[in-house]
């Protein structure tokens, strides 16, 4: 898409692999566990939790937010606020977006959230406040980011999924280890609609179990459906269940991608700007 361009910040993004706050172990009370005891947990967590609000990011695959769209589903609280968190910055008109996520529009096509209102997050501490909210799970993104602070942590039970630890991670009752982009394969769909994959490149810590299957052993234990079996198992379920992937699967996504028709996000009003090969028509 970018040719054999790439921003000098893209090319920083290596050293995130062995950055000295990244997270490699799952820990529940700040106690070291075992992955499937930290499934067991988490599923005991969001069952009995009253309402439950998930900051999502549009930095997971396309793969991983069907996942998480499959465990929103499965989650039996009375009140349920999903979100995306937004990362908006001012782009350069060539290679550097506005909007610096690779997958806003995987949460779209996936159902994960149903438009861009839902990246607003302003409503997620009026809820917090009021009690309806009392856990929050974060993939890869901060919660100061949605407005909360070390005082609203406290009185929450707060599930962190990430690579990195953030300054609120201390104050995580569950913690969760993912991998980087780099450490496992997927796909995303970028500013032009076309569905794209990517390959692992390193391996991961040991231990720590690719994003995917661990969210799919979550759904599982929340008696939840999920395709187990990795990224052909869930391809087969997302070109049965969504019509934009339809005859698709990840082996036979090309190296140009697929482009898919976004027609049905047509009135959204996408923030990105204009770069290398994308002029959009409505921001």
């Amino acid at each position: 898409v970018n040719d054999s361009w790439m921003s000098d910040t893209a090319r920083d993004l290596y050293k995130t692999v062995a950055a000295e706050n990244r997270t490699a172990a799952y820990a529940v009370d700040g106690r070291p566990v075992k992955s499937d005891e930290a499934v067991k947990t988490l599923a005991a967590a969001l069952k009995a939790a009253k309402g439950v609000a998930i900051i999502a990011s549009a930095a997971s695959s396309v793969e991983e937010q069907y996942l998480l769209k499959k465990l929103v589903d499965a989650i039996p609280a009375g009140k349920k606020l999903v979100t995306v968190a937004p990362h908006y910055a001012e782009g350069d008109g060539l290679l550097v977006s506005a909007d610096r996520t690779p997958n806003l529009r995987g949460a779209l096509l996936t159902g994960l959230i149903k438009g861009l209102g839902d990246t607003d997050m302003s409503g997620l501490k009026a809820a917090v406040d009021s009690g309806e909210i009392d856990l929050v799970l974060s993939v890869n993104e901060s919660v100061t980011s949605a407005g909360l602070g070390i005082e609203d942590l406290k009185k929450l039970k707060y599930v962190s999924l990430g690579t990195h630890f953030y300054q609120t991670s201390q104050y995580s009752a569950i913690e969760i280890p993912l991998l980087t982009v780099f450490e496992k394969s997927g796909s995303f769909v970028n500013q032009q609609f076309r569905l794209q994959k990517f390959e692992k490149a390193v391996p991961g810590p040991a231990g720590v179990l690719p994003d995917v299957e661990f969210l799919a052993a979550l759904v599982s234990a929340m008696g939840g459906q999920a395709p187990r079996g990795g990224l052909a198992a869930i391809w087969t379920a997302l070109a049965a269940e969504i019509p934009s992937f339809r005859n698709l699967s990840f082996d036979r996504i090309p190296a140009e991608g697929v482009l898919i028709d976004g027609s049905a996000f047509a009135s959204e009003k996408f923030r990105e700007g204009k770069t290398l090969h994308f002029a959009p028509a409505n921001v």
